[in-house]
């Protein structure tokens, strides 16, 4: 459907004075890809295939991302998955456990803090 621009509000904590960004629970930190297409390449992997079928579902993904996502979840997220017994689907299912476990949404590499936010009512 193409790339939709997002505007990321940012606050600072007045305790800290550190500023977080409030990203939407289905946005990997530091990437271009949708959660949901992460955990489809990576059950595609564990599916006995490649990942590049979920191209035809997203053409803006490139062979590249493919490969580079898919090497990542080999490299830092498939064992922690099966150590926790996490399943690859529901995406949606896996940021609350990612978050609580290991400190970060499902397939962000980069080491930053993250925490769960209950909305506003």
């Amino acid at each position: 459907m193409g790339k939709i621009p997002l505007v990321i509000r940012r606050v600072q904590c007045s305790l800290c004075n550190a500023t977080h960004a409030l990203l939407p629970s289905g946005i990997v930190p530091y990437s271009q890809v949708l959660l949901t297409d992460h955990a489809a390449i990576a059950s595609s992997f564990e599916d006995g295939r490649d990942g590049r079928e979920v191209m035809d579902t997203n053409p803006e993904l490139s062979p590249g991302q493919v490969f580079y996502i898919l090497s990542l979840y080999i490299r830092f997220w498939r064992q922690r998955l099966l150590s926790e017994s996490l399943p690859l689907s529901p995406a949606h299912a896996l940021t609350k456990p990612c978050i609580r476990l290991f400190g970060r949404q499902f397939m962000q590499i980069k080491n930053t803090r993250n925490l769960l936010f209950v909305p506003p009512t």
